[in-house]
């Protein structure tokens, strides 16, 4: 799912991934200087990083003085963010939390999750999992297992306009979410308040009706403030 108003699109892709803040950016050049791969073009209107050059080294980003490029992402071996995780294990049993796989979106890891989540579960750490809903029934159950809770993403229910900010079928969504209350696991929908796109009253009227028609209601329902910090 690419939403046109995604708040972290470095989370798009299964990688890491370089990205500019323009506001800290002073306009020097050093970066595209020690591009070895022609994979930023700097004008007056800022940097444009050319995703089809770029081969993600970071030299541009750990010579930028004003750190205006970050290399976002890191990867790890399922064990490795496991023990990483559990380290604040005190903190998750103090405070009555727990683990949240987010991202971007969870699901385009489905194996990492089904090797990483036993591990942390059996170390007794509560598991949420946070989609977009864009997973097959296969996929889902492979990681459900695995799980205590679902939150999940039901932006528009209007189908032609899912598919224009989304690019994905309204109905993909909607049988995840048939799909997850079906294996029992406790589910919170939340609709992000997107203003001139999700945020109308028909919209929010249409999501809550198909949670208590075709769900038989859920454990909560949230609308998601947004915001243009992002």
């Amino acid at each position: 799912m690419k939403c046109i108003w995604c708040h972290n699109p470095e989370g798009l892709r299964a990688k890491p991934q370089l990205v500019w803040f323009e506001k800290r950016c002073i306009g020097c050049g050093t970066c595209e200087e020690v591009c070895k791969n022609s994979g930023l073009i700097f004008s007056k209107d800022g940097i444009c990083i050319d995703r089809e050059n770029c081969i993600v080294c970071g030299d541009c980003a750990e010579e930028c003085p004003s750190e205006a490029l970050e290399l976002m992402g890191k990867q790890y071996d399922p064990k490795e963010l496991a023990d990483i995780v559990v380290k604040d294990k005190i903190f998750y049993e103090t405070s009555g939390g727990g683990l949240t796989c987010s991202g971007g979106e969870a699901m385009i890891y489905t194996q990492f999750l089904e090797e990483f989540l036993p591990i942390v579960r059996n170390e007794g750490l509560h598991v949420a999992l946070d989609t977009c809903g864009t997973a097959d029934s296969e996929s889902l159950d492979r990681v459900l297992t695995n799980v205590d809770m679902v939150l999940l993403d039901i932006k528009l229910m209007d189908e032609a306009k899912h598919l224009e900010y989304t690019g994905v079928a309204l109905e993909k969504v909607l049988a995840a979410a048939r799909h997850i209350k079906a294996s029992g696991k406790p589910l919170w929908i939340r609709t992000p308040v997107i203003p001139g796109y999700t945020d109308s009253a028909e919209n929010i009227a249409a999501v809550a009706k198909f949670i208590n028609r075709e769900l038989g209601g859920v454990e909560r329902f949230d609308l998601l403030a947004f915001s243009n910090l992002c």
